[in-house]
């Protein structure tokens, strides 16, 4: 094997965490920061190295605290819809002409790109400030807390931003970078678009990706010596006193943080945000709106018999105001019968219930509602589509995001500001909601033995078990269990 091969093989080596997804490797780190703060907290520290590690816990703590938020970050920017509003927003300020999915991935991979290089940045300096607290703090050497912290914290956390650096490195490559993108606000100019690139994950995969390369673009490759020093500059650089001593961000309408004190309840569960100009887009289509499904699940033949009326009634909501005004009313209430049904589906003790809300987040809420709307078939605006021939339904999301960041804010967060950080409780909810999980999953495998056997001739057992799963267990309750239960 050439020395090339040998170096692709080793780099195919080092970022094969990243062929799981980009959520296993933030994951990996996320569990490497929390295994950190259980084990400071353990009976392996003796007394003398807590006295010894007094100072040194100011800034280790500060470090991890730092690194939880980056990884957070990084979930955020990296999340699919996010990247690609982020990247269909961003499309004009690097292309001219009309929008195309291939150079909307290409602005996607390069923003993906610049959101890993970052967060990797900053968690291998926060590592490196741990070790080098841990080393200067006088534990013993035959320390086995100092050893532990060194060997299978600060270093793997060092060695895993080196991955994903190695990750960037080849995404860098297939840009083309001309410059850092992490040096200036603006990605224009900072990397060649090919129409012959397949800007995926996967083709950062390739074999001999160097040789693919040249073959695509001919000899006209940059060197790495050609580019910015940080672009594929390993080490760290650190803050300087000025990039250190940042003001303070003022709290967005727009986004919600709604997490506790503790590691545990500050996990992206707990984090919420909708698109204000997403929502402005949605409001400019009201004009057109002339029907909402406001029912909260009554007999549909009623509302067929009545629909004529709504129609001629709901074609008169021509401002904006009264439209959003009397959907946002209705959601009010279907919130509050979302949160009463999903408390009973659960069997969760009523003075438990807001709790188990606030624990259930704002994101999987969001997801709880969508599931109960399309459920019921309700929540829905009518429009008018171009020439007035046809109607179109569908449901205004980013309205319903900001609607439950409103409501998060007075419904939820005020009643639980005093319980949300007792593990207990929250232990409590979970485990009732895995005896609802054992007692459902018990009931869909008797609904699965009453299957007929020409069926089960044809089909296998998880192949019925998926098609049914929602109806034998409950689509709603499954996506309570998806947030409570870990997968197995």
């Amino acid at each position: 094997m050439s020395d090339s091969g040998k170096s692709d093989a080793a780099e195919l080596d080092a970022i094969s965490l990243f062929k799981k997804g980009y959520n296993e490797v933030i994951e990996a780190q996320t569990n490497l920061v929390r295994s950190t703060q259980q084990l400071l907290g353990s009976n392996l520290a003796s007394a003398d190295d807590r006295s010894r590690l007094q100072e040194a816990r100011t800034t280790i703590d500060k470090a991890l605290g730092e690194m939880q938020k980056q990884a957070r970050q990084l979930s955020s920017d990296l999340n699919p819809g996010n990247l690609e509003k982020d990247s269909i927003r961003e499309y004009h300020n690097i292309f001219s002409g009309e929008v195309t999915d291939h150079r909307v991935s290409f602005i996607r991979f390069l923003k993906t790109y610049v959101a890993l290089k970052r967060y990797a940045l900053e968690t291998s300096q926060q590592w490196g400030e741990i070790q080098s607290a841990v080393q200067a703090a006088g534990l013993a050497e035959k320390s086995e807390l100092r050893y532990q912290l060194i060997t299978y914290h600060a270093r793997p956390g060092i060695q895993s931003c080196e991955n994903i650096q190695t990750f960037c490195n080849r995404m860098g490559r297939i840009l083309r970078l001309k410059r850092d993108p992490l040096s200036s606000r603006s990605l224009d100019g900072a990397a060649v678009y090919s129409p012959d690139i397949e800007y995926t994950l996967s083709f950062v995969f390739t074999t001999e990706l160097d040789t693919q390369l040249e073959f695509l673009f001919g000899s006209h490759l940059p060197d790495a010596d050609q580019l910015p020093e940080s672009v594929f500059d390993q080490q760290p650089r650190r803050k300087t006193a000025a990039s250190v001593a940042e003001p303070a961000r003022p709290v967005l309408d727009h986004k919600l943080d709604a997490s506790g004190s503790t590691d545990w309840n500050r996990t992206p569960h707990y984090f919420f945000h909708y698109d204000p100009r997403a929502l402005e887009e949605e409001r400019a289509r009201y004009a057109d709106v002339i029907y909402m499904d406001t029912h909260m699940g009554a007999d549909q033949q009623y509302i067929k018999s009545d629909l004529i009326i709504n129609i001629s009634r709901k074609s008169r909501l021509t401002d904006k105001k009264d439209i959003e005004a009397e959907y946002l009313g209705f959601l009010h209430a279907f919130f509050n019968m979302v949160i009463q049904i999903s408390q009973m589906n659960m069997s969760i003790d009523p003075r438990l219930g807001m709790l188990f809300i606030y624990h259930m987040g704002p994101a999987t809420f969001y997801s709880l509602t969508i599931k109960f709307l399309q459920d019921l078939k309700t929540g829905t605006f009518h429009k008018r589509a171009s020439g007035g021939a046809m109607i179109k339904k569908y449901i205004p999301m980013e309205l319903i995001k900001k609607a439950i960041v409103d409501f998060w804010r007075s419904d939820i967060l005020p009643p639980t500001e005093k319980e949300r950080d007792d593990y207990g409780l929250y232990k409590r909810i979970a485990m009732r909601v895995k005896e609802t999980h054992a007692r459902l999953t018990k009931k869909a495998l008797l609904e699965y033995e009453n299957v007929p056997a020409d069926v089960k001739r044809q089909k296998s057992r998880e192949q019925i078990m998926r098609e049914n799963i929602a109806e034998w267990m409950g689509s709603t309750n499954i996506v309570i269990f998806k947030r409570f239960l870990k997968a197995k």
